[in-house]
């Protein structure tokens, strides 16, 4: 007995659906960059790429924010801002 192939079945596409998912529609939310509110209170110093840091705009102290070892964590435990 012959093994059954599966058949690809064409999709119709609409020009008005492309359209709303650019003006809004969650799907395109769901592949733009997310942002920490933390860099409302911190600026990121400009410096050692291997071993970025970030200022508090209040006080002037700097901490790590290496996006992979450190990210936003250590500074949003810092307190409530």
């Amino acid at each position: 007995m012959p093994i059954p192939v599966p058949v690809p079945v064409p999709v119709a596409t609409s020009s008005t659906n492309s359209n709303t998912e650019s003006e809004g529609n969650p799907a395109s939310r769901s592949n733009k960059r997310k942002t920490s509110q933390i860099w409302d209170h911190f600026k990121k110093l400009d410096g050692n790429v291997e071993a970025p840091r970030a200022a508090c705009m209040y006080c002037g102290k700097d901490y790590a924010c290496h996006p992979i070892l450190n990210g936003t964590k250590n500074i949003s435990n810092l307190g409530s801002l």
